[in-house]
């Protein structure tokens, strides 16, 4: 997990996040993020462009009887993101 973040922070830095929402039952909790990052380094094969970008963003967390996380799924706008770093939609 480490090193999937450090490729994400490397190529979307200076990133700030705003918690928009936390709802949470028994041991799951759900969040949504809204993302304002720089495309400052190579992402999933888009070279840089130094441009402002943002998204939003689910996390659905579920948590061990000892507190700890023990399982975890993102879910974010991956076609808005895709379009905001040069991607192109095909007709």
């Amino acid at each position: 997990m480490k090193e999937g973040w450090a490729v994400l922070h490397g190529a979307l830095s200076d990133q700030k996040v705003e918690m928009k929402y936390v709802v949470a039952e028994g041991n799951k909790v759900i969040a949504q993020f809204h993302y304002y990052v720089t495309h400052k380094g190579t992402f999933v094969g888009m070279p840089a462009t130094n441009k402002s970008i943002e998204w939003d963003e689910v996390g659905i967390f579920e948590f061990n009887d000892d507190g700890q996380i023990s399982d975890m799924w993102y879910m974010c706008e991956e076609i808005k993101l895709a379009m905001e770093i040069g991607f192109k939609l095909d007709k």
